[in-house]
């Protein structure tokens, strides 16, 4: 209870003053969405009316509770992280108690999972590290693993009560809602319900066997009738893998010290060789490899799960000192150590959460950008629903936030057939070869009320097409479109 109190500490005032980046732009925007029509909202990024994975059940009941209480976008996401944060530590805390009855076991399972990472600051969405759970707090991402870890603390006790009808039906719901909030967490949580599931086999039955059938297929119809998007539909795409290629770059520089988990989950095996977190080891670690055999980067994404089986049977061990001089002589040094690391590492986050300052560490993720300012300069000129071409990096990832639509969103969509001929757009139009017809074709043909050109960049304007309007407090040029070329 003290460690948690400690943990609310340093992550409250995260919710409160919203110093995140990444993927703020598209979960921002999601929300500005559902706000103006919570049932034909379209996509959150640009102007076209398709489906979207990003409309799940945690965005919309953000929403919902943005139109009972009357708060803003970014007002709902400190909200969510608020929603998250308890569900995140309640959620480890109920999973460590499921595997162990150790006194200290949940403390050094929250520290693990936070720190045992690598020497490198890493950060990515649906990544527990102390630094990415701190830039994603209120992201789908981190509600769907708080949601996770209580699925599996719950299978344990599902199993002990002889597999009920209530309890499989209950967890096919659960399971289903996991897959919906967040679709890469959601495989996770499923890798680890066939884990837990397989790890209490001798309380499988025929018809123990008939009521998990049953909560299977409630999933599979909970999951189908989902009106927001076709969840059967979302597969695997090439841009999508192009984007997660660097889940298999520099894996000790980001992922080294998990390593110490090993030790411990080979006490584990030794112990009992269908333990829950050497199955979900195994499972996530087959997927991994599966899509670097193939090519699909994207299975990269599963990476988590086999890093937390490490990181809780690290805990878990310890916590016990029950496996003999493995445990005493390497696993508890080997641990300790990975610890100090990772905190002095990630101390960053810390300072930064603390005060202010990320001056402790020369690389850090954590952006000193003012996100909730970011492009509110561009609010007196770009109305809800205009449509903006910009080359920024920045401005394609996080101005829908704040009303309007760009041509090229950064992030891949699998509903947005045209997301590569978007993008090839973009690059043509900024482009110094290409001609005035071009450009206006370019322009009319995606309905462009804007243009934002990176800073030392500018959109090598016509006379007559474009014409200067402001200038952004990190060099930006916003220019207004003629009427004609509209």
């Amino acid at each position: 209870m003290w460690f948690s109190c400690l943990v609310f500490a340093l992550m409250v005032p995260i919710c409160l003053w919203l110093p995140w980046g990444g993927d703020l732009g598209v979960h921002a925007a999601t929300l500005e969405r559902l706000r103006a029509s919570l049932t034909h909202p379209g996509n959150p990024m640009v102007a076209e009316q398709t489906p979207s994975p990003y409309y799940s059940p945690w965005t919309v009941s953000l929403t919902l509770i943005g139109r009972l209480t009357g708060l803003g976008t970014f007002h709902l996401l400190s909200v969510g992280g608020l929603i998250s944060l308890p569900v995140m530590v309640s959620g480890v805390f109920r999973l460590t108690r499921a595997l162990t009855p150790a006194r200290w076991a949940p403390v050094l399972a929250f520290l693990c999972v936070m720190l045992l990472w690598g020497p490198q600051v890493w950060s990515w969405s649906g990544f527990l590290s102390l630094t990415s759970w701190a830039l994603s707090l209120s992201y789908p991402s981190t509600i769907g693993w708080g949601l996770t870890l209580h699925l599996w603390a719950f299978l344990p006790l599902v199993a002990r009560r002889g597999w009920r009808w209530p309890d499989c039906l209950g967890l096919g719901a659960f399971a289903a809602l996991v897959l919906l909030v967040h679709q890469f967490t959601g495989a996770i949580a499923v890798i680890g319900a066939v884990a837990f599931a397989a790890a209490s086999w001798r309380s499988l039955d025929r018809r123990a066997c008939l009521r998990v059938g049953s909560g299977i297929a409630l999933t599979a119809v909970i999951l189908a009738l989902w009106p927001y998007y076709r969840f059967f539909s979302l597969g695997n795409s090439p841009e999508m893998d192009g984007i997660h290629k660097p889940l298999y770059q520099m894996l000790l520089a980001h992922f080294g010290f998990a390593l110490v988990g090993l030790p411990a989950l080979y006490a584990r095996a030794r112990r009992r060789l269908l333990d829950p977190l050497l199955l979900l080891f195994a499972g996530c670690t087959a997927v991994y490899l599966a899509g670097a055999v193939s090519g699909h980067w994207a299975f990269g994404r599963i990476l988590p799960g086999a890093l937390i089986a490490l990181q809780f049977a690290a805990a878990v061990e310890v916590a016990e000192r029950g496996g003999g001089l493995l445990v005493r002589r390497v696993l508890t040094p080997l641990v300790a150590c990975g610890l100090l690391a990772g905190l002095w590492v990630q101390c960053g986050t810390v300072s930064y959460t603390v005060t202010g300052s990320s001056s402790l560490t020369r690389d850090t993720p954590v952006p000193h950008l003012d996100i909730l300012s970011g492009y509110t300069w561009t609010t007196p000129y770009v109305r809800r629903g205009d449509v903006v071409m910009t080359d920024s990096y920045h401005a394609q990832r996080r101005l829908p936030a704040y009303g309007g639509y760009v041509v090229f969103c950064l992030f891949p969509d699998p509903f947005l057939k045209d997301w590569s001929v978007r993008r090839d757009d973009t690059v043509r139009f900024f482009s110094a070869s290409a001609s005035r017809a071009q450009r206006e074709a370019i322009l009319r043909k995606y309905h462009v009320s804007w243009v934002i050109a990176a800073q030392g960049d500018s959109p090598r304007r016509t006379p007559g097409l474009t014409h200067p309007v402001a200038v952004g407090p990190h060099g930006e040029r916003l220019y207004r479109v003629s009427g004609y070329a509209r």
